[in-house]
């Protein structure tokens, strides 16, 4: 059986998945970025008909510990239905790695259409170059409870947020496999980059005229 691994995202949060990978600017302001990334998820800014009485923070914030710690039976419990019955329709398990070093603050929600929204910040990395990632998680009523559903994450400052459907595990992986050449092929050219200018470095160096313990003509050292 394949297994859906959760690096850290995703490598933020050490998703894609459900765990993710490159990091993003943070906002303390949910507002601008759900009317733009709901659009992505299908979704628009209008209260859900049918509201769970439980705050959508709590239950992101427990899901979000149980990654960190790989508990696998309650990121199951608090995914919904759906997005169980397809992953392991389509061979995948769920299967959050952990990450103990990593940290998340919880900022604010709003009901949307068909359910909420809960802005995170998500930190992780080595000490002295953490990042932090901007993600708004999904979240959809299920039998009177809020269950996580999806999640929309600022992968790259020049390109839109990447939304990941759990409930559609073939369209996750194609984002996956998106966000991995992406990755890789900026890192190709980051590093190809470094590459030239070292060279030029280089070159510059042995064009340069070496003066060191040079003497004047006409002039004799005593």
């Amino acid at each position: 059986m394949l297994r859906w691994k959760w690096r850290t995202a995703v490598a933020c949060l050490g998703l894609l998945a459900l765990g993710l990978v490159g990091c993003g600017s943070s906002s303390s302001q949910p507002q601008a970025a759900s009317d733009q990334q709901g659009q992505a998820a299908g979704t628009d800014s209008a209260p859900a008909k049918t509201t769970p009485k439980q705050d959508p923070k709590l239950v992101v914030e427990r899901f979000l510990q149980a990654t960190k710690q790989g508990d696998k039976q309650t990121v199951r419990q608090l995914l919904t239905r759906k997005a169980v019955e397809e992953m392991e329709k389509h061979d995948r398990s769920i299967d959050p790695q952990g990450s103990p070093s990593a940290q998340f603050k919880v900022i604010e929600s709003e009901l949307v259409e068909g359910g909420a929204h809960v802005l995170v910040h998500w930190i992780d990395g080595p000490e002295g170059q953490q990042k932090t990632t901007k993600m708004i998680w999904v979240l959809k009523p299920e039998q009177s409870q809020w269950r996580v559903a999806g999640v929309i994450i600022k992968l790259f400052e020049d390109l839109p947020p990447v939304p990941f459907d759990f409930e559609d595990p073939a369209d996750m992986e194609a984002k996956s496999q998106f966000v991995e050449n992406e990755m890789r092929r900026r890192a190709e050219q980051a590093a190809q980059q470094t590459a030239s200018t070292k060279g030029k470095q280089a070159a510059e160096q042995s064009t340069t005229p070496q003066t060191a313990g040079a003497t004047t003509p006409g002039k004799q050292t005593r």
